[in-house]
């Protein structure tokens, strides 16, 4: 074929995907040129079915081999086919495997005799990051002897290894045949267990998604480089087949750990329900973080579990709630068998005199007990009470507790400058959730690469069974429905850029340019733009995060869309994403510490595949729903929220039992909400395949002023997620729309805490001066970021109050690194003594243009 004309560019594209789809892939051949306008789409062969003859293998493979090395991804699910044809045929490709950057490989019976011989012919793919294997049996007898040596094996760094769910129990040494992977993810089943031994594994994660039926799960340790370890795995016994140290290990409250010492420098337990059935005793533990509730029987036994004079031990958030488990616990620590270097407790619900009266029975070594309402105290028993009227207490217990009574007060807090937004929803009772920091799924295969924006997953395991993967910015950028089909669309907008946009997110926009910048709107994403050299992307960068009830909380500073013009971005985003059973709840707070007002906002901003899911439905104004037709073009003028019962869904089938992933953007038309949105296919050249779904927020609401003022404006919105069938999305509109929201959480001076310096003082840097305070709010008119920086040119790490400071190319030169708080521009005389931070660091630890005012 010859690109002669501009409409044969849609017949080409039609092609490409219909050999996508088909049940077995056809032979496309096209010249260069066409290439070019279609895309490197045909790169990637990845169909979502299984193969069911040898003949659709045998049509894969040759699409492959006629390619050259051109193919960079590729799927071959074989289940239903022979393990040997399947084995056969990567052996027959190995020719044209040269490009391949990742392949996933599905087997019915699987053996070690597979996975060595697999990764023998994966040698031909030098450039090979990641591979994911999964198998229905294996078979533990059939294994090579001896091993094969590791220079004629893969050098493959990254594994997703899904292990079976039938046949007799076994235990399979996943890495055996992939003795160079340093990241490895397995999901274990009721059948199977698994052997993590390796030399080079640095990174690890257990999970699992199967009810055992009256199995063990077990998990053999001999990995003398690893540094964190995940075992999230209901009644796991971990085996500890050598000496050894973790930095960080995480574990369900009824993990057990037995075999030889294992040295751990961060434990977390990931929640408090079983805490009386944990073994730790062969844990050294320099650090323990202990989530969720405890009875004073749990705490009782977790501390036997873990004393010990170097250990410090955190109770999480909220983890006593009621008078009498206080007094209990306090009770428990008088026991000088119990000993601890220092004991952290947040304290939820209990009046500020319960709490002075348990800390006077104590009788603790210090004489002194102080209560503060939001400020240190120089002693070394902390009480500090935040705006939920909840309590931090720390005991330091070292033998030297009176002995300096200058020491520097610890504060622990992690969430000083978070915003605190009202009337999330209670998470469903029975509701079970899975938040991980690996990508438990196959890779991304839309456009983003997992390496540069994933932050977490999360998974819901309850009915209809569903994950969404969330970017370092907050964004979601995966969506699997309850069969692992993924329903975002495409990432590719034009052959030159990469660009995130289609993802869910917020995006916030204004005409200030308009008239001396050439007429273009400014425009910011939450997720990044399109980069400083308009090829390579800029991701938002993150500032911050901390785990949320059943989700994860981010700070990051979003992104310009465009650049060439020289567009700057004085935004930061905080997302929230939860899962709360009926639904995933997000919500977007916006902080605006620039000079340019945002006049319109999309809450929120998603493209999905239109492919995937093709059609959609509709809430009415009435509380009745029904399907729509949106398949043309999206430019037409916004469709107001009054007339709209709040919800859209983007369907598989015109069934209401199919399924789908409903939007809940607006409260019903009762609540008079005032905004307008839409959706509709696009006309990007390469996203003819993509729903957009757009909700608007804008001026035009309101009376006066702007949705998102300039110099500390801020602007919230909560949202709803639900992916199910489209009857069961009609069925929980109600609920979740009783908790959709809007608003602004306005901060003067008198509203923001004080937030030491050293809570979030850089690791890595060692600053001249660091008795001060940052705020722990944006205030109204005066207001910067104190954002952490390190110049990329030299490395060299610094305080800024202008993600600018280093670099007009933000994000090209710059890494953001980290967050302290807020400042101000200029001096607040109700604040007390301030200072500006040039004068308190100096021009090499304080960086730009911008000045910044903190308390001193």
């Amino acid at each position: 074929m010859d690109p002669l004309e501009l409409p044969g560019v849609d017949l080409c594209k039609s092609i490409v995907e219909r050999c996508r789809f088909e049940d077995a892939v056809k032979t496309l051949r096209l010249s260069k040129q066409w290439k070019g306008l279609v895309g490197d789409d045909i790169r990637k062969i990845m169909p979502g079915h299984a193969l069911d003859s040898e003949a659709a293998l045998d049509s894969l493979v040759a699409f492959v081999c006629r390619s050259g090395e051109g193919v960079t991804r590729l799927r071959v699910n074989g289940s239903r086919l022979e393990t040997a044809a399947v084995s056969n045929a990567i052996r027959t490709m190995e020719g044209s495997l040269g490009g391949l950057k990742r392949l996933t490989l599905q087997f019915g019976a699987c053996s070690y005799s597979t996975l060595y011989a697999i990764s023998r012919s994966l040698t031909a793919a030098p450039d090979l990051e990641f591979l994911v294997l999964s198998c229905t049996t294996f078979d533990i007898t059939a294994c090579e002897a001896p091993p094969v040596p590791a220079d004629e094996l893969t050098a493959v760094r990254r594994l997703n290894f899904t292990l079976p769910n039938e046949g007799p129990p076994c235990v399979v040494d996943c890495l055996a045949a992939f003795p160079s992977v340093e990241r490895c993810t397995v999901s274990l089943s009721d059948v199977a267990s698994v052997a993590l031994r390796s030399r080079s594994l640095r990174k690890a994660c257990v999970s699992s998604e199967h009810a055992r039926d009256g199995s063990v799960p077990m998990v053999f340790l001999n990995a003398p480089r690893l540094a964190d370890l995940d075992v999230l795995v209901e009644g796991a016994v971990m085996y500890v087949e050598s000496d050894g140290s973790l930095d960080t290990l995480r574990l369900w409250s009824d993990a057990k750990v037995w075999g030889r010492e294992l040295s751990v420098a961060n434990l977390v337990i990931e929640s408090s329900a079983r805490l009386a059935d944990m073994y730790l005793r062969h844990l050294h533990v320099k650090e323990a973080l202990v989530k969720g509730q405890a009875s004073p029987i749990a705490w009782d036994a977790i501390l036997f579990e873990l004393a010990g004079p170097t250990t410090r031990l955190v109770l999480g958030e909220p983890f006593f709630t009621s008078r009498a488990a206080f007094f209990d616990s306090c009770r428990i620590l008088q026991d000088e068998a119990f000993v601890f270097e220092r004991v952290t407790a947040h304290i939820g619900g209990l009046p500020e005199s319960d709490t002075l009266g348990a800390l006077t029975a104590i009788h603790l070594r210090c004489p002194t007990v102080v209560i503060c309402h939001r400020c240190p105290v120089e002693d070394h028993l902390i009480v500090t009470q935040d705006d939920r009227d909840s309590f931090f207490v720390t005991y330091d217990l070292g033998s030297d507790a009176c002995s300096d009574a200058s020491a520097t007060p610890q504060r622990p807090s992690t969430d000083d400058f978070w915003l605190e937004v009202p009337g999330q929803a209670p998470v469903e009772p029975g509701s079970e959730t899975r938040v991980l920091d690996y990508d438990v799924s196959p890779p991304s295969d839309h456009g983003l690469d997992d390496a540069e924006v994933f932050y977490r997953t999360i998974a819901h395991l309850g009915d209809g069974r569903s994950t969404i993967k969330i970017a370092k910015s907050g964004a979601v950028y995966g969506m699997r429905m309850d069969d692992g089909v993924e329903a975002l669309a495409q990432q590719w907008m034009w052959p030159e850029a990469r660009y995130t946009d289609r993802v869910l997110q917020s995006i916030a926009s204004w005409a200030g340019l308009k008239e001396s910048k050439g007429g273009d709107v400014d425009i910011v994403h939450q997720a990044g733009g399109a980069g400083y050299d308009g090829r390579n992307p800029s991701f938002a960068p993150q500032l911050a995060a901390e785990g949320a009830e059943n989700g994860v909380r981010t700070l990051s500073w979003s992104q310009q869309e465009r650049h060439e013009q020289g567009q700057t971005s004085g935004l930061l985003t905080q997302t929230t994403v939860r899962d709360v059973g009926f639904a995933y709840e997000l919500t977007y707070a916006w902080v605006n510490f620039g000079r340019q007002y945002v006049d319109f906002m999309d809450l929120p901003w998603c493209g999905f595949d239109a492919g995937v899911l093709p059609h959609t439905a509709e809430g009415n104004a009435d509380g009745s729903w029904s399907w729509t037709d949106h398949t043309g073009g999206f430019e037409y003028e916004p469709k107001p929220f009054s007339e709209s019962g709040g919800w859209v869904a983007f369907a598989r089938d015109r069934s209401p039992d199919s399924q789908a992933v409903g939007i809940y953007f607006a409260p019903p038309p009762a609540a008079g909400w005032c905004g307008g949105f839409k959706y509709g296919r696009v006309v990007d050249p390469l996203d003819v395949r993509t729903f957009i779904l757009e909700s608007i927020h804008w001026d035009r609401c309101l009376d006066e002023g702007h949705v998102l003022p300039a110099e500390g404006g801020n602007y919230w919105f909560r949202f709803y997620v639900r992916i199910g069938s489209v009857q069961s999305i009609a069925d929980a509109a109600p609920r979740a729309q009783g908790h959709v929201g809007r608003g602004s959480l306005g901060a003067s001076a008198g509203d923001v805490s004080l937030v030491p310096c050293r809570a979030h003082a850089p690791q890595d840097m060692a600053l001249r001066d660091c008795d001060w305070h940052a705020l722990s709010g944006c205030i109204e008119g005066n207001c910067l970021p104190l954002l952490v920086i390190r110049r990329k040119a030299d490395g060299r790490t610094s305080l800024s109050a202008d993600p600018y400071a280093a670099s007009s190319s933000g994000t090209a030169d710059t890494d953001y690194v980290g967050f302290m708080g807020w400042a101000t521009r200029r001096p607040e005389d109700s604040l007390g003594s301030m200072r500006s931070l040039r004068d308190i660091l100096g021009p090499d630890q304080f960086d730009g243009p911008t000045d910044a005012y903190v308390v001193v």
